[in-house]
């Protein structure tokens, strides 16, 4: 049995930041098997002779573990993991698959993604210890379960606002951000950063999804006319937001916004 971590954020889909710990009953439980938990990249292995594992599945037991990342920038680029960690984790299993015989049922949350519905008060979940880890799993065992386990995460879309600082770039006339689509951003919007120095800005008008390898890019052009082809281009390709920084702004009260800055 293998549990395999994915993040589409990730060119090659794979999550490999993270902990894999069972608790005290589950180690116990094991070790009494002979099981061995092996991590390797972004897999855990369930390893024991097959007679002992074919038994193992009978027992229809409940396997906990918890999940740690040690990624400190995981939740910047994230969707569906914004909870209180002292009081809520994330709670994954396969049990309500199970039940259901909803397909995709290897995978142990409830839509295709981790995601809010699989957020749960801590203290809903008997004997799962208040820790860091990000997550509380529960793997069911029961006869013809399937041989891969997953647990998919994705990536988070924010609103990407480029800020042009550099005084070159502000001496230039009619500038405008074009995105992959060939869609304008929104702006400019002339600003006063907070020591006082003049930048503008480009705002996208929907929210973009982050990734390591993004399929396109945005470019920078000056004397930009609405609905006209004939600007020129003065940067071609312009940076993608760093998942180390991330900034929410919240123009209405009621929600709240997350962006992605990059400064030029």
């Amino acid at each position: 049995m293998t549990l395999r971590l994915q993040h589409n954020y990730f060119a090659d889909q794979r999550l490999i930041g993270f902990e894999f710990m069972p608790d005290p009953v589950t180690q116990g439980f094991l070790s009494k098997w002979g099981v061995i938990v092996k991590q390797r990249s972004n897999k855990v292995r369930f390893l024991a002779e097959q007679e002992k594992l074919d038994k193992l599945l009978h027992t229809h037991l409940k396997l906990r573990f918890l999940l740690k990342i040690t990624d400190v920038y995981f939740s910047n680029y994230t969707h569906g993991i914004d909870k209180d960690s002292s009081k809520e984790i994330l709670y994954l299993n396969n049990t309500s698959a199970e039940n259901s015989g909803k397909v995709g049922y290897n995978n142990l949350h409830q839509d295709d993604f981790v995601g809010e519905k699989d957020i749960q008060e801590s203290t809903a979940l008997a004997h799962a210890p208040l820790t860091d880890a990000v997550a509380c799993v529960d793997v069911q065992l029961y006869p013809e379960m399937p041989a891969d386990l997953f647990i998919k995460f994705r990536a988070k879309d924010t609103y990407w606002k480029y800020i042009l600082i550099s005084k070159h770039l502000l001496e230039l006339e009619s500038l405008a951000v074009i995105g992959d689509n060939n869609e304008p951003f929104d702006g400019p919007e002339e600003i006063r950063l907070p020591d006082k120095q003049r930048a503008v800005v480009f705002k996208s008008v929907q929210p973009i999804k982050l990734s390591q390898n993004p399929s396109g890019f945005n470019k920078l052009v000056e004397n930009y006319v609405a609905g006209s082809t004939g600007y020129s281009l003065v940067i071609r390709r312009l940076p993608v937001p760093n998942i180390n920084q991330i900034s929410c702004a919240s123009p209405n009260p009621n929600k709240q916004f997350t962006h992605s800055e990059i400064f030029i």
